[in-house]
């Protein structure tokens, strides 16, 4: 509908560099897909290696637990953030400010998040999931630890 009235008729192209550049594109952002999937699951495959397909489900668990402090904080941050940083995307040393403002603040919000988490992960899965899950308990904790420390790389990094 909105081709009638955009007074677009499709057509055929013959413009083969055209579309190999579609399908290089194509190809890329697939083979990124595949390796962020893959990379994403290599835990899960060890984990089932080793010690079997219940310590999966305790650390997937544990694992979606553990991402939500950046998810929350970071997701609600950068949106707006990229807007601004597109609207002046001229002016480097404004960009350069507010991405490095961005990255502190998340990492200053988040940071005590991650440390609450990785303290009382016991009583919040028990609070949360009940006792059947305390076994991911342990996990979490480590997992959050390892965001804090992701998180102080990442402020060394930016200051």
């Amino acid at each position: 509908m909105l081709a009638r009235f955009a007074h677009w008729r499709p057509g055929s192209s013959f413009d083969f560099r055209r579309a190999r550049e579609i399908v290089r594109y194509g190809y890329l952002v697939s083979a990124n897909n595949i390796v962020s999937y893959i990379r994403g699951q290599i835990s899960n495959f060890a984990l089932s290696r080793l010690l079997g397909p219940g310590a999966v489900g305790l650390f997937n668990k544990a694992d979606s637990l553990s991402q939500q402090p950046y998810g929350l904080i970071g997701g609600a941050v950068y949106a707006p953030v990229m807007r601004a940083i597109a609207k002046s995307q001229d002016n480097l040393d404004l960009v350069k400010y507010l991405y490095l403002r961005t990255i502190k603040l998340v990492c200053l919000y988040t940071f005590p998040a991650y440390a609450v988490l990785g303290w009382l992960a016991q009583d919040l899965i028990l609070f949360l999931f009940g006792a059947k899950w305390i076994d991911s308990a342990a996990p979490l904790s480590i997992l959050a630890i390892a965001g804090l420390s992701v998180l102080m790389v990442t402020v060394a990094a930016v200051n």
